[in-house]
């Protein structure tokens, strides 16, 4: 037997056992914590979702001024965009963008987009990103629409595992389009 195999084994065994007891331990805690609720955000709320987007890697820190938020703000409604928000007692711990659409084809039936789905990095793992989704899917529905399209970055191999395990079937794909002045590809 090869003699570096039982200190290994063991240092295995100590991990699962303690992934096991945080698994536990957050369960636990779950369960005692407040219920998530879910509601539509207000100019308010503005500057606790673009702190949100910055803490869930969606932008960068003063990337976006206050003053070109609120006219996003502005214009995302005059187009009829919703914000939705996911919170824990006075906590944020999520937010998405909902459009829904009209569309020419299909009788004029429309379709939904979501964008902007950020979850803070400490509420990972909560369910806060499903109830989301599943907000936005009940509302796209409630809108008659044919499709809810999701786009989500490269960089978020962890969003699309997610979105993976989700009770949606992949249609389409999204296209991400090159910076101004910088050549397609």
């Amino acid at each position: 037997m090869n003699p570096m195999k039982k200190p290994l084994q063991a240092l295995q065994d100590l991990k699962d056992r303690t992934r096991a007891r945080v698994q536990q331990h957050q369960a636990q805690r779950r369960r005692h914590e407040e219920p998530l609720a879910l509601r539509l955000a207000t100019a308010e709320d503005l500057p606790a979702v673009l702190a949100l987007l910055v803490a869930a890697g969606l932008d960068q820190p003063r990337e976006t001024s206050p003053e070109q938020a609120r006219r996003s703000w502005a214009q995302l409604h005059t187009h009829g965009g919703e914000v939705w928000l996911a919170e824990r007692g006075s906590s944020l711990l999520g937010a998405l963008t909902l459009f829904v659409l009209p569309l020419l084809a299909r009788g004029g039936v429309p379709g939904a987009l979501v964008e902007d789905v950020a979850v803070h990095p400490l509420a990972r793992g909560q369910g806060v990103g499903r109830a989301l989704m599943n907000q936005a899917t009940e509302r796209a529905r409630a809108a008659g629409a044919c499709k809810l399209a999701l786009s989500s970055g490269q960089k978020r191999s962890g969003a699309h595992a997610f979105y993976d395990r989700l009770s949606h079937v992949r249609h389409g794909r999204s296209l991400q389009l090159p910076a101004a002045g910088e050549p397609a590809a």
